[in-house]
């Protein structure tokens, strides 16, 4: 494994955990169907989509759109740790 490789690695470790989700967060999040066991609003989905939506990669109107079991507008200024995207970006989890 090269240095730039090791780099790499080490900045996607942190960006996961730096996104994992948290018992003290005001949601819950489900990934790859793992089930949540509280009454927070949860979202199901995969880790792509959690991390790109975490992250800024995703509008308002399009982490709104992903399946949540409760309207999770209160729970929104939490979810983004650098805001939401200003435009759509039409990015897709990889196959």
């Amino acid at each position: 494994m090269t240095t730039l490789d090791q780099t790499r690695l080490a900045v996607h470790l942190s960006d996961a955990h730096h996104t994992a989700p948290s018992p003290d967060q005001p949601y819950a999040v489900v990934l790859d169907g793992r089930a949540a066991t509280d009454a927070r609003p949860t979202l199901s989905t995969d880790p792509f989509t959690w991390v790109r939506a975490r992250m800024g990669r995703r509008t308002r109107v399009e982490v709104l759109a992903l399946d949540w079991s409760a309207d999770p507008t209160d729970v929104l200024p939490a979810l983004f740790v650098f805001g939401p995207s200003a435009t759509p970006l039409g990015e897709q989890p990889p196959s």
